[in-house]
């Protein structure tokens, strides 16, 4: 009941209605669809004593006792929330400063179009001559307090305390207990109680017979049954100095109830009175009422407890694991994502707080995954299938998704599933098909070649034209055929040894520009090539034929891929950090694709055309490079405007910086 100001009626009374009202003795108030109070009868004012309109709004509150208050106006707000009858009982404060029990009843009332407008009810006061009406009043308060005090328990000890005070309070008892039974029916743990003032709390564990001899010598069993005690001096077999124990702790009385689940005592509730007492059949009835709601109350807070736990360990697991997991429900709605799904671009949640997955993943895998998972709901079979999935920056990384149907222990079912990253090995699988098909083809040649090299030579010795002449020739072919072939394997090899991360390299002090003037005076190089600064002393820490193996590819394929017509480049510099060697084409030049594909393993120009190679050279350098601590870099403007290759390399062993810019790290003086 809250805020109207004033007495006057609601416009929508009827006059008529209002007089009989007003002029009926019962206590009768109408609300709003806000639950503020509209309208008192005149007797509510003559029964509080409060001033006209004084109760209107929230007003009327002021009338009730201040432990009921709160209870009472929770309890008309969940009613009119659920738009469910009101009923509850409290003290009201009566004109000569008395509290009387009251119960307080109301109904929802709605307009002629269905529209709900507030409540109509009544007050009738129980406790003018009927003390059974009174009563009555007490335990539905009592029971009405229980029921909430357990359904806002946090936990299994807030709902047992709660349920002991509860009780306590309600029967005027010195201790009411709650304990739990170990496995072997011998020791009680008080896992609940309330003590009244004066009253020593009785913790911990005890021996079964020590704390309730009555109960322990009855069993564990299903048959065991309440213990009603008016007085245990009455009782038989019980030695003086045994109830002196008890009576220190202030056992004289008490009702004990046992609490059985599947047929074995797992607990009891047991009330105690400090002096005699003849428990009345209702009494003994609202402690096994309230030990029973307790109890359940108590392993309904012990199973949500154990959920959540169970729960956050998943979700600990699932977060720390380098797959995306998720669950869904029976119908396919995926609820929830580790914490990986951070990495994806597009996961989001609808208002319906379910996740929308379909715009992460690659369209031309869409129709097909929706397809897959879908007939796994349908068939309840396990879902499997490979896509792309668009992360953060926008790049898209191929994944293997799983997921299986699980039925838990409360007979749910739910789905659950991984994401894999497996574009690595996709990615391997796809250079793994691509190495075949250009090994097939580069190993195909130099074995044809040999091959019918070997059928010339003995074609030729049989028809006796071998002569010296011809077998030189045939033999230097057979060389020079064979020198590429161990080429190649000799790159396969390198290539396996780098990946596996065994690759030696014997470091010693080398003159790069040496090395350089070495290389370049090969017959068939020397009349292409024009070096730069080679003239200067630039030793470097390293492996000698590693380096030379660098150099070399460099060279070759500025070379190869240059017209015979364009010399090649081929730089050397120094600067504080190290030497740079650049090796410039004119030749075909890259595009940007080309420059991101180039150092991988069988990458390779689009503009490389019919120039014969695994494609592993660029691969092999750069990860030669890289263990010295140095860099390899490749710059091109686009195809058909040249190459240049520039390494650099710490002068004094691995490399602390890079240079600052290595195309500005040239000597002022270029020697040819």
């Amino acid at each position: 009941m809250a805020s109207a100001h004033g007495d006057a009626s609601p416009e929508q009374h009827v006059p008529q209605l209002q007089r009989i009202a007003d002029a009926a003795p019962a206590l009768l108030w109408v609300t709003d669809e806000r639950g503020y109070c509209t309208y008192l009868s005149p007797s509510w004012y003559d029964v509080t004593g409060t001033p006209p309109g004084s109760g209107l709004g929230v007003g009327w509150l002021e009338a009730v006792h201040p432990d009921d208050r709160a209870r009472a106006s929770e309890q008309r707000t969940a009613a009119r929330e659920q738009l469910t009858p009101i009923q509850l009982n409290y003290r009201l404060r009566a004109h000569d400063g008395a509290y009387r029990w009251i119960i307080d009843s109301g109904a929802p009332r709605y307009d002629e179009t269905g529209t709900f407008r507030g409540y109509v009810g009544s007050v009738i006061d129980v406790q003018r001559d009927d003390e059974e009406l009174l009563a009555n009043a007490r335990r539905l308060g009592f029971r009405s307090q229980l029921a909430e005090a357990l359904r806002v328990a946090e936990d299994a000890a807030e709902a047992g305390t709660e349920a002991c005070r509860l009780l306590g309070l309600h029967l005027g008892v010195a201790r009411v207990l709650m304990a739990e039974l170990t496995t072997d029916g011998q020791q009680a743990t008080v896992v609940a109680d309330y003590c009244a003032s004066g009253v020593d709390h009785i913790r911990g564990t005890h021996l079964l017979r020590r704390l309730l001899p009555e109960v322990s010598t009855r069993g564990t069993s299903a048959e065991v049954e309440t213990v009603v005690c008016a007085d245990l001096h009455d009782r038989p077999g019980i030695t003086t100095e045994r109830l002196e124990e008890l009576g220190r702790r202030g056992i004289r009385a008490h009702v004990t109830v046992p609490l059985v689940r599947r047929g074995q005592l797992v607990a009891f509730f047991s009330v105690h009175a400090s002096e005699p007492r003849e428990w009345t059949a209702e009494e003994a009835g609202v402690v096994h009422e309230t030990g029973e709601r307790a109890w359940t109350a108590t392993e309904r807070a012990r199973a949500e407890r154990a959920h959540r736990a169970s729960e956050e360990r998943f979700r600990r697991l699932a977060d720390s694991m380098p797959q995306l997991v998720w669950t869904a429900d029976i119908d396919g709605t995926v609820e929830y994502y580790n914490r990986r799904g951070d990495l994806y671009d597009g996961l989001v949640r609808t208002a319906e707080h379910e996740w929308n997955w379909q715009p992460i993943l690659h369209h031309e895998d869409l129709e097909r995954t929706v397809t897959a998972w879908h007939e796994a709901v349908e068939t309840n079979s396990p879902y499997e299938a490979e896509h792309r999935i668009r992360m953060k920056d926008g790049t898209y990384r191929w994944h293997l998704s799983r997921a299986e149907r699980v039925v838990t222990l409360d007979g749910s079912v739910q789905w659950y599933g991984t994401a894999t990253d497996i574009h690595a090995l996709k990615l391997a699988d796809e250079l793994k098909d691509r190495f075949l098909a250009i090994a097939s083809h580069e190993l195909r040649n130099p074995v044809g070649v040999i091959h019918g090299t070997a059928q010339q030579i003995r074609r030729a010795q049989t028809l006796g034209t071998l002569t010296h002449e011809r077998f030189e020739a045939y033999l230097e072919s057979l060389l020079e055929t064979t020198t590429h072939l161990a080429s190649l394997t000799n790159d396969l090899t390198d290539v396996s040894r780098l990946q596996r991360g065994v690759l030696p390299l014997n470091l010693a002090p080398v003159d790069l520009a040496a090395l350089v003037n070495e290389i370049a005076a090969q017959e068939e190089w020397a009349p292409r090539l024009r070096l730069h600064g080679t003239g200067h002393v630039a030793f470097v820490h390293a492996d000698r034929h590693r380096i030379r193996q660098v150099l070399t590819n460099l060279i070759d394929n500025a070379l190869k891929y240059s017209p015979e017509a364009e010399p090649v480049e081929v730089r050397l510099h120094r600067s504080q950090e190290g030497a740079v060697v650049e090796v410039t084409d004119h030749g075909v030049g890259l595009s940007s694709d080309d420059l991101d594909a180039l150092f991988t393993p069988f990458g390779r120009g689009t503009s490389a055309g019919m120039v014969p190679g695994l494609g592993m050279g660029l691969f092999i350098a750069r990860e030669v490079t890289e263990r010295h601590g140095g860099r390899l870099l490749a710059r091109s403007t686009g195809p058909g405007q040249g190459t240049t290759m520039a390494f650099w390399l710490p002068l004094d062993g691995p490399a602390t910086s890079e240079p600052r810019d290595i195309t500005d790290a040239r000597e002022d003086q270029e020697r040819p």
